[in-house]
């Protein structure tokens, strides 16, 4: 006479139910420790530029640089994360400088020195806010955690 096996699943339900819901938990515990490092970052970008001297005849006021940068949470219920951008019209020209010009009158108006100060910043915040979501989703059971974060 042949055996019988048989398997019985109890609690199956709520095995399903954690499953659905394991994708959302993660994703609000990544949104939340890269939300704080996009912060971190842009208060430490913000302090390490320089005040500006502004421009009282165009009505213009010093700190142009601090006031540019943007910080725009991700959108979504799959989205993690946050975009901070620079978007004071002279940002470009003080991250990454200018070569020698000349106006219209062909006068020369010399070139300005880079001082990168945005990328520098930001990305050593987003490498640690990487290393911390890896470290979550190992702790949360993960076995290998492969991937590319630009992708």
């Amino acid at each position: 006479m042949a055996k019988r096996l048989e398997v019985a699943w109890t609690g199956l339900g709520e095995f399903e139910k954690a499953l659905e819901d394991l994708p959302k938990h993660l994703i609000e515990e990544a949104n939340g420790i890269l939300l704080k490092s996009a912060q971190d970052a842009k208060a430490a970008i913000a302090a390490a530029y320089p005040l500006g001297p502004g421009n009282k005849r165009k009505g213009i006021a010093p700190g142009g640089l601090k006031r540019g940068l943007v910080l725009r949470p991700a959108r979504g219920r799959t989205f993690a994360g946050a975009v901070l951008r620079q978007r004071a019209p002279h940002g470009s020209i003080y991250e990454n400088g200018t070569e020698v010009r000349e106006n219209k009158a062909g006068q020369n108006r010399g070139f300005s020195k880079p001082h990168p100060t945005f990328w520098p910043i930001a990305n050593a915040h987003l490498d640690a806010a990487i290393r911390a979501v890896v470290d979550r989703l190992y702790a949360h059971g993960a076995a290998e955690v492969t991937g590319d974060i630009a992708a």
